[in-house]
């Protein structure tokens, strides 16, 4: 490289006159063959406090400073706000005597290094960046950790390093609540699916009564009768009270045409249980298409529960306003209620399935 002094101003300025090729050469050798790798984790709930924040800090702090090669690191935070505002807080002094006195919830934290670095066996110093976003918006939370390195292996490790971190603010999801979120979208999406199917298979049992032969044993014991009182009768005013019995002749009137009056008086009698019967039999499908609709409804209302109350929301815990909302939040979840409520829908469903199905076989 050739160096030549070409001014000194009264203000001790120094200037160099390079060439372009080894002023490229020392900017690539300062800058090093970068890569990035990157860690990405969306659809999650975090909580973070400033502690949590300060860790980060702490563990690349101390493996920079373990492996003692030649360093200079600049850190920095940004805070970004729900009134569209932000903050900068540059280096962990500043970070550890942070404290926000404004009414505003942080949405998004972004930690940053730029760290230069000489690595052994190496005769150049190389720049190597960090960056740490945790974010909350609308729809969902993510976490982004990017190390962009000029070492592979130093790159993985600290990547490595601030993913367990990160991972460990991360809410675990209760079972119940990822189950819930499954069985509401299946019926939300095959509702009508399941009516349909449900509806189909009432109607074939309904037909299957309506074309069946069998008859009940109020129905069989006034045959019996018939038979008995009908030895003296011929057979056709026989088979007519049967046809009626069965009925194929429903209407009162018509029993005139029998001559036997303790025939006509049972046939009155059994024409009046078959209406009885009917009525009853229409009770029966009304209740089990009442239940099956009814238990749809009661599961849909305990799975919107169950959400409530299992759900998570992410918080950065660094304000007084948002420490507010996180206990509103926790106290919002009352155990009783939950479980009073859980109770109630549960009873409700067991009643309207014991209901259709007692509804369902009897007759």
């Amino acid at each position: 490289m050739n160096e030549n002094i070409v001014e000194i101003s009264k203000k001790n300025e120094v200037a160099f006159a390079i060439e372009e090729n080894d002023f490229a050469d020392l900017i690539l050798n300062f800058l090093g063959k970068k890569e990035k790798i990157i860690f990405y984790k969306d659809n999650i709930e975090f909580k973070i406090r400033h502690n949590d924040i300060e860790q980060f800090f702490y563990l690349l702090d101390a493996k920079i400073n373990k492996e003692s090669y030649t360093n200079i690191s600049h850190f920095s935070l940004t805070i970004l706000y729900n009134d569209n505002t932000s903050r900068e807080i540059n280096g962990i002094k500043a970070l550890n005597q942070f404290n926000e006195t404004r009414d505003v919830i942080p949405k998004a934290i972004i930690l940053s290094w730029n760290i230069i670095l000489s690595f052994p066996n190496s005769t150049t110093v190389e720049n190597q960046k960090v960056e740490v976003v945790l974010s909350i918006t609308d729809k969902t939370s993510f976490i982004n950790i990017e190390v962009e390195h000029t070492n592979s292996a130093w790159g993985k490790e600290v990547l490595n390093l601030l993913e367990e971190h990160s991972k460990s603010l991360i809410v675990e999801r209760h079972p119940l609540l990822n189950n819930s979120y499954k069985l509401m979208n299946f019926l939300k999406y095959n509702v009508f699916d399941i009516l349909t199917i449900a509806l189909g298979i009432v109607f074939l049992v309904i037909l299957f009564n309506l074309s069946s032969d069998s008859l009940n044993h109020k129905q069989v014991y006034s045959m019996s009768k018939i038979i008995e009182i009908g030895k003296k009768n011929n057979d056709m005013e026989v088979q007519l009270s049967f046809n009626m019995i069965k009925g194929t002749y429903s209407d009162i009137k018509t029993i005139d045409i029998i001559q036997n009056k303790e025939i006509r008086k049972i046939l009155k009698k059994q024409i009046v249980e078959n209406k009885k019967e009917s009525s009853a039999f229409k009770y029966r499908f009304m209740s089990v298409i009442g239940g099956i609709i009814g238990f749809i409804f009661v599961l849909f209302w305990l799975l919107k529960q169950n959400i409530k109350f299992y759900s998570e929301k992410s918080f950065i815990l660094i304000t007084t306003r948002v420490e507010k909302l996180y206990e509103k939040y926790e106290k919002s979840k009352s155990k009783l209620e939950y479980y009073s409520i859980s109770l109630i829908a549960f009873s409700i469903i067991v009643g309207l399935l014991v209901n259709a199905l007692y509804q369902f076989m009897v007759g």
